[in-house]
């Protein structure tokens, strides 16, 4: 596994988590490969993520249904 993205996504979602309340809505105008989505979607916030680059938001949008269907353990 990528450990440099598991931090990645750890610090944003602790991040997200200390800084909104559920139900917030969340943007990410540089979203890349969709970390901040997850991230939102774990802690049940609404989000908007724009990224210009076709092949990232095409993973961003893989990897929040991959993570989805797996599901949310804690």
């Amino acid at each position: 596994a990528d450990q440099c993205g598991f931090f990645a996504f750890f610090y944003m979602k602790r991040c997200i988590f200390e800084h909104s309340k559920e139900g917030d809505l969340i943007a990410d105008f540089f979203s890349g490969s969709g970390t901040t989505a997850v991230a939102c979607w774990e802690l049940k916030r609404k989000f908007i993520c724009v990224e210009k680059d076709l092949d990232y938001w095409k993973a961003s949008c893989k990897r929040l249904e991959d993570h989805k269907r797996q599901g949310v353990l804690f």
